[in-house]
């Protein structure tokens, strides 16, 4: 009976600190209840943060879809200028082809855009950043190319 009253004060005891330990409020445990909350704050900091990455991405993609829709008007008002002209009856035939030539050219460069202009407003977040490289390289192509006409091409 002895040994079983040792075994029960044992179990006693030994249940009595585990509670004790468990509701105790040592540094540990106050770390350990700190950093969870902080874990939590870290998370809802991620997650605001990724609200202001998608804003961002939002605004970014807004951005390069209206610099290929500025870049298509000044397309659409060059091949006008290039229409008007080959309309003229007097063109003379040199002339002609120049400004043919242009407006093929004119015609391809606003197939880029359109082609860029659809990649921009259908990419996600996971095509972004191919799909801005993509776009803004057929911008600076295109832009390069005018540059060079405009050299070459007086009005």
């Amino acid at each position: 009976m002895r040994s079983l009253q040792l075994t029960l004060l044992a179990l006693a005891a030994m249940c009595t600190s585990l509670v004790a330990v468990r509701c105790s409020n040592s540094p540990e445990e106050q770390r350990d209840r700190m950093n969870d909350k902080m874990e939590k704050i870290d998370d809802k900091m991620d997650e605001a943060s990724k609200a202001t990455t998608h804003q961002e991405w939002v605004e970014e993609k807004n951005a390069v879809a209206k610099d290929l829709r500025d870049l298509q008007m000044n397309i659409d008002g060059k091949l006008a200028k290039a229409d008007e002209k080959l309309a003229a009856k007097d063109l003379k035939a040199e002339e002609r082809t120049k400004q043919e030539a242009l407006r093929t050219e004119l015609r391809k460069e606003k197939e880029t855009v359109a082609a860029q202009l659809t990649s921009v407003e259908g990419a996600t977040d996971a095509t972004w950043n191919t799909v801005r490289t993509d776009a803004r390289k057929a911008m600076d192509d295109i832009k390069a190319w005018w540059i060079e006409q405009e050299k070459t091409t007086p009005n």
